[in-house]
């Protein structure tokens, strides 16, 4: 069976509207979404090994594969709300 990964997921664009959201992608495309990865800068950068967003995100994804499950990590958590609106403007600065 196929299934979809969605990488390098924005979350502070995806809570605002600007892409699509992994739900979106995953209902457009009909296929069943196993993982989101999200963009993390401190990945890109080389400098965390398993540690932070990503690392807790692979894991979700590893336990999903693993155990045939569907829990998804949420990249957007960290975008709602006052301070996420905050970082949502931080994240557009840099």
């Amino acid at each position: 069976q196929t299934s979809l990964v969605v990488n390098k997921m924005r979350g502070d664009l995806a809570v605002s509207g600007d892409i699509l959201t992994h739900k979106e992608i995953s209902d457009v495309l009909k296929i069943p979404l196993v993982g989101v990865s999200p963009d993390d800068d401190k990945i890109t950068a080389g400098l965390t090994l398993g540690v932070g967003q990503s690392g807790k995100a692979f894991s979700v994804l590893a336990a999903n594969v693993r155990k045939n499950k569907r829990k998804i990590y949420d990249c957007t958590a960290k975008y709602t709300g006052f301070f996420g609106s905050i970082r949502r403007k931080l994240k557009r600065i840099l």
